[in-house]
Parts: structure tokens; C-alpha cells; sequence
């Protein structure tokens, strides 16, 4: 029966897509000559992310440490990566932002599409070509005072604990001279584990936004030391959050 209704929930997400990307592709017509970076229609998606969870009878989410973003500032924002929820729950972040993702997702109908007209930046993993473009695309978002969003563990995790942190989000950070605004999530991962169809109809989603970690505090460390800071600090965030995964 709970599949049934997790179907019927499937179709009507995608209904509901299908309508609310029109008024998106109307917004984006009228945005891009006057803004390359189309922040009303970042805004649109953002208010479009949030919706999925708050129209879900059995989905709750909370939402710590917004008073640490500073509007004003740009940041490399980083995020463990639990599932494919990850991206519409991270609307819960109260900044402008694009985020960096695997070239694939672009091909996804209306998702793919909503990421190409909002400029976010694509990824083909292990060419060298392809970092490069997306190191000076992010330079470029940054100097027109947005924020991007990375997932230094690379992929998603397969049982729901933070794992390796890589390099790539430190060497932008450092490069660029930016902040890191670290962000520990909860809950997206037991509501739709990789691998598994569907989703969870009742569940609780967690955001801790944590203090900016600045450049001064890390210009004098490697890309490597100030990864392991990172994954140790977010690490124990997320431990405290979900001790359970960690037994």
C-alpha cells in the first residue's frame, strides 16, 4: 500500500514541476537581459525547492545557525552529501547560491533544465579539462557575489555517515580568497537511500549552518589540512546529530 502512495506522491511532484517551470522559463526571459546571473530566478527555484517539503503532510524540518551567513559575503559553501534530496533541502539555506554538479543531471528533464537557465556549473568527473572550466566558472560567480556550493565527499554516501572529504572545495576557497560556510545535513539519506525506489512519507530533515571558517583562518594550510579540518569538524557535528549511524 505505502508504495502505491509514494507513486501516486511521485506523480504528482512531477505534475506539480511541470507547472511551476513554466512561470520559471517566464521569469528567466525576463531576468537574463539585465542580470547574466538571473537571481530572481534563482529566488523562484529556491522558494520551488522549499515547497516540496513543506506540502509534505509527513515531512518536518528544522533549520539551525542562519544568523552565521552573512548576506553580504561570498562563500564556498560546503554540505555532506546523503541523497538526491540533498539539492531541493539545501534551498533551506537562506543565501544566494549556485551549486556544482555532475554534468549528467543537466540531461534530467525540468531539473537539468532549471539548473542550465540558473547558470549553475557542470562537472564531467576525472577530466582535467572540466575542473579547470568549473575553477573559473566559480571564480566568475564569486566576483558577481554569488556563493557556490560544493560536496567535498564527491558522491553520496552509502550509509549515511560523512565520509572523505576531498580537496577540490579547499583549493577554490583558497584560490579565490573566500570563506567556508560549513552546512551538516540529517535525514535526506533515510528518506531516499542511494539505490533504493521512492521515498520515505514520514520524515525529519536537520540543517546546522556552522560559523564561517575564514580565509585568514586557513590561507597558511594546504588544500589536504584544511580538508581534514572540515570532514573532522562536520564529522562530529553530524555524529551528534545521528549517533545512531555511528554504532
Amino acid at each position: 500500500m505505502e508504495t502505491v502512495v509514494v507513486v501516486i506522491y511521485l506523480i504528482a511532484y512531477i505534475a506539480l514541476s511541470c507547472i511551476l517551470f513554466i512561470p520559471a522559463l517566464i521569469v528567466w526571459l525576463i531576468n537574463l537581459p539585465f542580470d547574466r546571473e538571473v537571481r530572481w530566478l534563482n529566488s523562484y527555484r529556491f522558494w520551488w525547492g522549499r515547497l516540496y517539503f513543506n506540502i509534505s503532510p509527513g515531512w518536518t524540518v528544522s533549520a539551525e545557525g542562519m544568523e552565521n551567513i552573512d548576506a553580504t559575503k561570498q562563500y564556498i559553501v560546503v554540505m555532506n552529501h546523503q541523497s538526491a534530496l540533498d539539492i531541493p533541502f539545501s534551498t533551506f539555506i537562506r543565501s544566494q547560491f549556485n551549486w556544482v554538479s555532475k554534468f549528467e543531471v543537466l540531461y534530467i528533464p525540468v531539473i537539468g533544465w532549471l539548473m542550465w537557465m540558473c547558470r549553475d556549473i557542470p562537472i564531467k568527473r576525472g577530466t582535467t579539462k572540466s575542473t579547470r572550466m568549473m575553477m573559473h566558472a566559480i571564480s566568475e560567480k564569486i566576483a558577481n557575489g554569488k556563493s557556490v556550493l560544493l560536496y567535498p565527499e564527491g558522491t553520496r554516501t552509502r550509509d549515511g555517515k560523512v565520509k572523505h572529504f576531498k580537496e577540490g572545495a579547499f583549493v577554490v576557497a583558497k584560490s579565490n580568497k573566500v570563506g567556508i560556510l560549513p552546512v551538516v545535513i540529517e535525514g535526506t539519506f533515510d528518506a531516499m537511500p542511494r539505490g533504493k525506489f521512492g521515498f520515505k512519507l514520514s520524515q525529519e530533515f536537520r540543517m546546522k549552518v556552522l560559523p564561517e571558517v575564514s580565509f585568514e583562518s586557513i590561507k597558511d594550510l594546504t588544500p589536504r589540512q584544511v580538508a581534514e579540518q572540515l570532514e573532522v569538524m562536520m564529522r562530529t557535528v553530524h555524529q551528534e546529530m545521528a549517533p545512531e549511524k555511528y554504532k
